[in-house]
């Protein structure tokens, strides 16, 4: 009786724990199939990523639904290589286990060994297969969103030229002045179409007039290029109190010589690609930073328009019409004293690990750290800065740095006294090809940017 019992104990545990072997077996969907959907996923998000960098996204909205999508191609081909990495330990494993024993055959055919349990979930194979639907959709939109914009009324006929990738270049030399124009756009992945402006006038005889402008910005459907390059300037002669009626006129006169401007599908001379790339993700690390909030909380420290990654202005100002009348160097400020290169750079959505404002005054190779934004540069500009310069003796090349830092902006500004020559010429290096260069960034940024990118790569290592 007491064996009957038993034997029946035995069988029943024998069957509930086939039935739970087995039902685990049904809920759970087949390994490989489950990779093969998973491998499908990651293909449909790598080709809507990859068609999207040849097409030109000028909606906000569009460039953050491709971040999501990277994020979860990125997720999903881990997960993928992750889920093939076990696949093939395992077969080693099985192969191992059959040589010594057929008990785990028998045991692996139950569910006990061999396939173990995957790292794949239903739950994640289901929302990567959502992420794969959206990419679809994601590519529809970039698609239709060209067409609109085709057929959009752009307020100048060279923001329509630019969305279709061509370079527009204007170069006039009329008795002693001359102006140089080139406008190009330029489209990275995970960024959308960014134009860059150089803007350089000269005159001879009046060599004060001469200013150069390089401005890159993000563009949209709704940019407008002269009009963001005059709040720029109202912004300057607000913040830092100096005159920008001649600028201002000729950026209005850009909006003449639409007609005049050759377009062509080639890049400008001394074009670099990778560089000029490099320099725009280190000046807008986030594309869209400051754009919306659900976007970004981001808030730029420069009050410029928020579609400027880049606004570098130079000139020539007048040190009689700028020193200080009870300044002690205004003795020896003559009337035909040579005028100073002044140069500012604005990078209004930089995030180069500065975590307070503060300035930083360079000057005789030394530095000097003090308390304060960026309203409080003009002050330095107008006192310490121009009473230095012109205090240098003739023959030496001086010059003032002042940095102004923020966790969100960051400006430059360098005042410059020129060695006295028989006619005064115009700064050297500023051409079109120096756009690539990476002098643009201050050294103790680049050092930064360093640091961080041999960290990173230390980690990728380890």
């Amino acid at each position: 009786m007491a064996e009957m019992v038993a034997g029946a104990i035995f069988q029943e545990g024998v069957s509930r724990s086939l039935s739970h072997l087995l039902g685990k077996r049904k809920e759970r969907t087949p390994e490989g199939h489950s990779e093969e959907r998973l491998e499908m996923a990651v293909t449909k998000l790598g080709l809507a990523l990859e068609r999207s960098v040849k097409l030109p996204m000028i909606d906000v909205w569009l460039i953050h639904r491709r971040r999501m999508l990277k994020r979860a191609y990125d997720e999903a081909a881990n997960l993928l290589l992750n889920c093939k990495r076990e696949s093939l330990q395992r077969d080693h494993s099985s192969q191992r286990w059959f040589a010594q024993t057929r008990k785990f055959s028998i045991l692996s055919r139950l569910g006990l060994f061999g396939e173990g349990e995957s790292r794949l979930s239903c739950s994640d194979l289901a929302r990567f297969e959502r992420f794969a639907e959206w990419a679809d959709e994601f590519v529809k939109d970039v698609e239709s969103g060209i067409s609109l914009w085709q057929h959009h009324t752009f307020r100048y006929p060279l923001e329509r030229q630019l969305l279709e990738g061509k370079t527009l270049t204007y170069e006039m030399v009329k008795g002693s002045q001359s102006r140089r124009i080139c406008i190009w756009p330029i489209c990275s992945e995970g960024r959308g179409v960014e134009v860059y402006l150089y803007y350089s006038y000269e005159d001879r005889k009046m060599p004060v007039t001469f200013f150069d402008l390089d401005l890159k910005l993000r563009m949209s459907a709704c940019t407008d290029i002269i009009g963001t390059a005059i709040s720029c300037f109202q912004y300057l002669a607000c913040q830092f109190k100096i005159a920008t009626k001649l600028a201002l006129g000729e950026i209005h006169e850009l909006s003449y010589l639409q007609d005049r401007l050759s377009h062509s599908h080639a890049p400008p001379l001394g074009w670099n690609h990778d560089a000029i790339v490099y320099n725009s993700k280190s000046s807008r690390p986030d594309p869209i930073c400051c754009t919306n909030k659900v976007v970004s909380s981001s808030v730029s420290s420069l009050r410029v328009p928020e579609p400027v990654v880049k606004f570098d202005f130079g000139w020539y100002v007048s040190a009689v019409e700028h020193i200080l009348p009870s300044s002690t160097t205004d003795e020896v400020v003559g009337m035909n004293s040579p005028p100073l290169y002044l140069e500012i750079i604005l990078w209004p959505h930089s995030a180069w690990g500065h975590q307070k404002q503060e300035i930083v005054l360079e000057f005789e190779g030394k530095e000097e750290h003090v308390d304060g934004s960026v309203e409080h540069m003009d002050a330095i500009l107008w006192s310490k800065a121009i009473e230095y310069v012109v205090s240098q003796p003739d023959d030496v090349e001086a010059e003032y740095k002042v940095r102004c830092t923020s966790p969100h902006g960051y400006a430059f500004m360098c005042l410059e006294k020129p060695r006295v020559n028989p006619t005064w010429v115009r700064r050297p290096g500023r051409v079109i090809s120096a756009h690539a260069r990476g002098a643009s960034i201050p050294r103790p940024i680049l050092c930064h940017l360093s640091n961080l990118l041999r960290s990173q790569l230390n980690e990728n290592v380890l």
